[in-house]
């Protein structure tokens, strides 16, 4: 008897049965949201495509990776609701990509090797040089040398190509050295063969 007494209790409160219904539905457990897309995103879509994509994808991936921005009523133009920093020009990072290239051909790198080593220069050898020698990061996927040569062996003067970009590649000079210094296997034998 008192249950029944409870339940006519809520639907007066509640009202009508259509208001009853409302009132107990279960919020939104996978909410969706329209984003669009200001480049090409693998399995997701291409630059310009506006999506509806699940709440969390879109905050947590798409939003901060500056894939996608909120989309807008479709009335409004294409690039007005972009940020003018993630409109793509032309050509971006073209004059990145200049400065880099002045500054590689005017530079050169010289790597030492112990005078009765084998000289084997590879190109992570000439990512450590740029990186000491010069403060700068070069891939070392980027970096080839003259003939598509695996790596350099002989003392001299030499040319090593980085590409900069897909389309550009630049000349760096490398100089192969050698070390005046005593190698440290020799400094070993010298400190036990001495007499006392």
């Amino acid at each position: 008897m008192l249950c029944r007494a409870f339940s006519r209790l809520n639907l007066r409160h509640l009202g009508t049965k259509k208001e009853s219904k409302l009132w107990r539905q279960k919020p939104n457990r996978k909410p969706r949201i329209r984003v669009r897309l200001i480049k090409d995103v693998d399995g997701v879509g291409q630059k310009g495509e506006e999506i509806v994509a699940k709440r969390g994808f879109a905050r947590n991936y798409l939003l901060p990776s500056r894939n996608a921005v909120y989309a807008l009523n479709s009335s409004s133009s294409r690039d007005d609701h972009v940020p003018s920093d993630l409109q793509e020009s032309e050509s971006p990072n073209q004059s990145d990509n200049k400065k880099i290239l002045q500054f590689l051909k005017k530079s050169a790198v010289t790597v030492s090797r112990p005078r009765d080593d084998e000289v084997a220069i590879y190109p992570w050898d000439l990512v450590s040089a740029c990186r000491k020698q010069l403060q700068l990061h070069v891939p070392r996927e980027a970096v080839s040398f003259e003939g598509d040569a695996p790596r350099l062996s002989a003392f001299g003067n030499h040319q090593a190509y980085i590409k900069v970009s897909p389309s550009l590649t630049t000349t760096l000079g490398v100089s192969v050295v050698q070390d005046s210094t005593i190698r440290a296997k020799d400094r070993k034998l010298q400190k036990t063969s001495t007499p006392l």
